[in-house]
């Protein structure tokens, strides 16, 4: 997580394009959007690096290596270079209609299609965590969807940091004693997810809940309707 974070500012502060991959996704769902948006360089890890050995003319391959992990021939040390490199880094200004990040549609109707989005897209970014979560510069801010899809991605690390407000991650399973967990030591004030998410919380029963009752000022969502209940 720490990584992920630190290269998407990165690729943002050199006025790059930022394209994020989920995961799951096997070799061809990779392909695909590593072609569309004709990517210049991939970021993974060891334990996804095997997936591009399937993918037609890879770009540039950085890997972020845990201890005692090996370095495949041809990659780059995402690690290594980023010690290696001078901390100083002017800002590359852009314009509003210059693309920040590269999405894809859900694919539900064929194959997934590119989503450019401009920078311009920052004033609707702030104006949600603004109004619809009312996020505070006093919240602990907690948005549990994965930045490897827009809600994440947009909510969990672009919105808050726009705002200056720091963002929380775990990089563990989602599982309701971790997320309570997390709300209890870090004090979390505000929670964000997707209603199969909180769908999960509630089936755990309100003792597994007692302990955080009362600490949250405020819990949103979105992405599809929420139960009544």
């Amino acid at each position: 997580i720490p990584e992920l974070v630190a290269l998407i500012l990165g690729v943002w502060r050199i006025g790059a394009v930022y394209q994020p991959l989920f995961t799951a996704f096997g070799p061809k769902a990779i392909e695909h959007r590593l072609g569309y948006s004709s990517a210049r360089l991939v970021v993974t890890n060891p334990a996804n690096r095997g997936k591009l050995d399937e993918v037609a003319n890879p770009p540039h391959i950085a890997t972020i290596l845990g201890a005692g992990e090996a370095l495949r021939q041809g990659d780059i040390d995402f690690r290594a270079a980023l010690a290696a490199a001078s901390p100083a880094c002017e800002p590359v200004m852009r314009r509003g209609e210059d693309l920040f990040m590269m999405m894809s549609t859900s694919g539900t109707t064929g194959l997934p299609k590119g989503v450019p989005v401009p920078l311009s897209a920052l004033l609707a970014f702030g104006a949600y965590m603004r109004d619809a979560i009312g996020l505070r510069p006093d919240d602990i801010f907690w948005n549990i969807a994965d930045p490897g899809w827009a809600y994440g991605l947009y909510y969990a690390i672009t919105g808050p940091l726009l705002l200056g407000i720091a963002t929380t991650f775990n990089e563990g399973a989602f599982t309701a004693k971790s997320t309570y967990d997390v709300i209890e030591r870090l004090g979390v004030t505000s929670l964000a997810g997707s209603p199969t998410a909180f769908r999960l919380l509630l089936a755990e029963g309100p003792d597994a809940a007692a302990r955080v009752k009362g600490r949250l000022r405020v819990v949103s969502s979105a992405g599809e309707p929420l139960n009544p209940e």
